[in-house]
């Protein structure tokens, strides 16, 4: 659905100059899965890289750099990712290169006639192989035990992407051999997602920030007290969190070729962008609140001269003398800003489409449930994306791209998009039935040249057939089913700009064909909601055989008691579910169940904690979830102890259906019509570039066993269409057999 708001001027849509820039783009040669790469990157490190939540507009203007250079000017793809990463300022997110050996020996050992122990040479494809039962870790256990000291020189790794953490495994394995005291090993901060926070002022349930993942603690399993550590950490080099723990506690040294700071200390994990060129991407880092640096640099130093003063060290008791004076601490994220102009630059367009394929990826709860792949689809809108020659072509691929998250939540707004499709409506209301476009509702004092009637089926629009302009017009709504779309076309399929007029191609009920001018209005558009309902002067009535009656798209919260004190002592109470309730889901429920404990609904919400970069060896798992069961709390007013029937149809939607799990779930009640739009969930959104901002269903919300409600809608038991005939003879069939049901079950 396109929710589309006041327009503002469009005089710059078709600028010759930009016009002309566009037409450039299409000659232009790119690799189209570096650039979907490049986008993924975006992704990852706008939400989870550690550093980057203080400063994502920068970054963002940084990509929209490199990703315009790569379009325009050709730029390869390798120095891009190179200059983009050098904004981060962070060693350890960085190009690999790819160094691994075919030998499996893990690294090399010396013992010197000093008791030093030097390890040198490591090979983390051969690290990879080892356990607690190596050869080599039990031999390197032995000799730890009677050394003065250890040199582990990390200056030359043989690196290996597949194998990144297999250096952090291999200190794993003999940390408890290098201090008589227990170990504590640092905790680290990274940044957690609960759901998808919206990007501007809005009540929610989601929430971001950081969190501290605890350090883990290692048992002293020596006791060789005399054993000191040394390690030689090479440029922009990772600094093991182990060296960190023994340097801090006066038990080692740390020696760099480059100056050290807490940028050097965390977690990455492999992000492999193109065949030949892998990334390490940090996901988490040393809390702001602590201080680190080496102990020595080996700027100017040859191989004796290091040696010299690592000797020092273990052979004279030279302490640190790092100071660890904490630092003031801040949490706070920066709003992210994006681009006003209606018609972005290339490398903006092309975050655009990163930046909808990352949020959708990685915070969408109904991605599993979308017809087609994904990153398919991002891969098929990226050109489209880069061709965009203005900014109408460019909105439109925007909708045309989210039309795939098969949500009916998921709303485009555009200042752009409400100048195409308009945001004003004719004075009638009309519905889907038998398939065909009816009228049901004629707003008072219409003006037309023939008069509209209620049950005139619109056969053309404009001159064209309803058949093709619901095709033409449906690529751009994300509908979740057809009944969906149907409701949404309600609204949709008519609108055009405000004080216009729609010519309209009407057959009536005596078959013959007549045509209508009607003027569209954006008041009109504001008063169909007001024609939800069943078109009664109240929000309740009392039927024959003593049946309530109560339009849940009218009643409020107010008059809820006096509903159901009006109805106590009546054989039945039908619930009119076909239109938007106004929050009365507790108020009413409450008053049909005595079980507090039954919950209503199952809610659930992405809550990532780390990239999803296809690495298994991820230390945090990226799809968590996190859930809740609803529940209605009972209040002290009496339960009524009628038959509860609720009539439903493609009108229920989002609020609808979340209060019709509730008379699904907790009480008996008996439902009757035919399927609801199926679209629940918590409404959330983001901006891109254009002055755009999207939404979409924050929560997955199932029946409390699971079972899928989006997509599929609340299923009737009894089901029951309603007709042209009964429309045009002014009857509710659904209404009716409701009340034909329960006449039934009162004889």
């Amino acid at each position: 659905m396109l929710i589309l708001f006041q327009k503002v001027s469009l005089l710059l849509l078709l600028l010759n100059a930009t016009f002309t820039f566009a037409q450039s783009i299409q000659d232009k040669s790119y690799d189209l899965e570096a650039v979907a790469q490049l986008g993924k990157l975006w992704g990852h490190i706008a939400y989870f890289h550690p550093d980057i939540s203080q400063n994502s507009t920068e970054w963002n203007a940084h990509f929209v750099r490199e990703a315009d250079k790569i379009i325009s000017q050709n730029k390869k793809i390798e120095s891009a990712i190179k200059d983009l990463l050098k904004t981060l300022n962070d060693p350890l997110t960085q190009i690999n290169s790819d160094s691994s050996s075919a030998s499996n020996i893990p690294f090399n050992v010396s013992v010197g006639a000093d008791s030093v122990i030097r390890i040198t040479n490591f090979n983390k494809s051969a690290l990879a192989n080892l356990d607690w039962q190596s050869d080599e870790i039990r031999g390197l256990k032995k000799e730890l035990a009677t050394a003065d000291g250890v040199v582990f020189d990390l200056r030359r790794i043989k690196e290996s992407s597949q194998n990144h953490q297999s250096l952090h495994n291999f200190f794993t394995l003999i940390a408890a051999h290098l201090s008589t005291s227990d170990i504590s090993l640092p905790s680290l901060t990274a940044r957690y997602h609960d759901g998808f926070v919206p990007e501007g002022a809005f009540e929610t349930y989601y929430s971001n920030g950081i969190y501290s993942k605890s350090g883990d603690k290692i048992y002293s399993a020596t006791q060789n007290a005399k054993l000191k550590t040394v390690f030689l950490i090479g440029e922009n080099a990772e600094v093991p969190l182990l060296a960190y723990a023994l340097q801090k506690n006066g038990n080692a040294v740390i020696f760099s070729e480059t100056k050290l700071s807490t940028k050097n200390i965390g977690h990455t994990v492999i992000f492999d962008l193109l065949p030949l060129l892998s990334l390490s991407l940090k996901v988490s880092k040393l809390p702001d609140s602590k201080v680190f640096q080496e102990n020595l640099l080996l700027t100017n130093l040859n191989e004796s001269e290091t040696e010299r003063e690592y000797l020092r060290f273990l052979k004279e008791d030279v302490k640190s003398v790092i100071d660890y004076r904490k630092s003031i601490y801040s949490n706070h994220v920066e709003e992210e800003e994006t681009s006003q102009n209606l018609y972005p630059s290339v490398g903006e367009r092309i975050l655009a489409v990163a930046k909808i394929y990352s949020v959708i990826n990685y915070f969408y709860p109904y991605k599993h449930l979308m017809d087609e792949d994904w990153d398919e689809i991002y891969l098929k809108f990226i050109p489209k994306f880069i061709s965009a020659e203005n900014s109408e072509e460019y909105a439109l691929t925007v909708a045309g791209m989210y039309h795939y998250l098969n949500d009916g939540h998921g709303f485009v707004q555009s200042d752009v998009l409400n100048n195409y499709f308009g945001n004003a409506v004719p004075p009638i209301i009309i519905r889907f039935i038998e398939d065909k476009l009816l009228i049901t509702k004629v707003f008072p004092n219409v003006k037309s040249n023939t008069q509209a009637e209620v049950g005139d089926i619109i056969t053309r629009i404009n001159g064209e057939s309803v058949k093709d302009r619901y095709e033409s017009l449906k690529k751009y709504y994300a509908y979740s089913n057809p009944q969906n779309l149907n409701f949404l076309f309600t609204h949709e399929i008519l609108k055009g700009q405000d004080s216009t007029y729609i010519n309209l191609e009407l057959l009536d009920k005596n078959g013959e064909t007549k045509n209508i001018s009607l003027l569209r209005t954006k008041t009109f558009f504001d008063q169909y909601w007001q024609y939800q309902g069943r078109n009664l002067p109240v929000s309740t009535k009392l039927l024959e055989n003593n049946i309530g009656y109560v339009d849940l798209a009218v009643i409020r919260n107010e008059e809820t008691v006096e509903m159901y004190e009006k109805f106590e002592n009546t054989n039945a109470i039908i619930f009119d579910l076909r239109g938007y309730p106004n929050g009365t889901r507790a108020a009413i429920i409450s008053r049909l169940t005595t079980n507090e404990k039954n919950p209503g609904a199952l809610f659930k919400r992405n809550a990532p904690k780390n990239m999803q970069t296809d690495d298994t060896s991820d230390y945090l798992h990226p799809n968590s979830e996190t859930f809740f069961f609803q529940k209605i709390k009972r209040n002290n007013l009496p339960v009524y102890r009628g038959k509860t029937v609720v009539l439903i149809d493609e009108r229920a939607i989002s609020q609808s259906e979340h209060m019709g799990l509730f008379f699904k779930t907790v009480t008996n009640s008996v439902f009757i019509g035919t399927h609801t739009s199926g679209t629940n969930g918590d409404i959330t959104f983001f901006n891109i570039p254009g002055n755009i901002r999207l939404f979409f269903s924050g929560h997955n919300v199932s029946y409390p066993d699971g079972t899928q409600l989006q997509r599929i809608g609340i299923v009737p038991d009894v089901h029951v269409k309603e007709t042209i005939e009964s429309i045009r003879n002014g009857e509710d069939a659904v209404l009716n057999t409701a009340i034909k049901y329960i006449e039934e079950l009162i004889k």
